[in-house]
């Protein structure tokens, strides 16, 4: 899903025209008004709730096929940075939009579903000589996992047999 990632804030960008960078990186900040982005964990299901099926490999009886699929959850929080408070709060709602209304045409196709998890925030801070308005809010992105995993399979007659003519 994070290879996905990219191609969904390059549609937010153009959808809110307003430039979306990585948070917490190195260079030069842009010119106001910008956001950023930061994916803030990476959440898989619990075991326990994924479904694991696990068969023969056909073909080889030495060998068996694990297959998993489960939910994985990808958390990442939008901040949106602007030196004029008002012109700031329009930005965030039409990006609260875009996610409410319009991610769904960009994420669906990649069988990834986008839902807004949170209201935008206040996360003000001031700089030494002036404040640096930051409003932002949090969205949620999640998408079905499935890999199968090739095993070496336990004879388990054979070591029955040499258990039994040991004793």
């Amino acid at each position: 899903m994070l290879e996905s990632l990219n191609d969904i804030l390059t549609a937010f960008e153009a959808g809110i025209n307003t430039a979306v960078i990585r948070s917490e990186q190195k260079g030069n900040k842009p010119a106001y008004p910008y956001g950023t982005y930061k994916v803030t964990d990476i959440l898989k299901e619990k075991a326990h709730l994924a479904v694991i099926e696990t068969k023969p490999k056909e073909g080889d009886s030495t060998k068996c096929i694990i297959s998993y699929k489960g939910q994985c959850d990808l958390p990442v929080s939008l901040t949106f940075v602007h030196s004029d408070a008002r012109k700031l709060w329009q930005i965030v709602w039409k990006a609260c939009d875009w996610w409410d209304d319009l991610a769904a045409d960009v994420c669906e196709p990649l069988g990834i579903t986008a839902n807004r998890i949170s209201d935008p925030q206040d996360r003000t801070v001031q700089l030494e000589t002036d404040w640096e308005y930051k409003f932002g809010f949090d969205v949620k992105l999640s998408a079905i996992v499935a890999r199968d995993r090739e095993v070496d399979t336990i004879d388990v007659e054979s070591i029955l047999k040499t258990l039994i003519l040991e004793d």
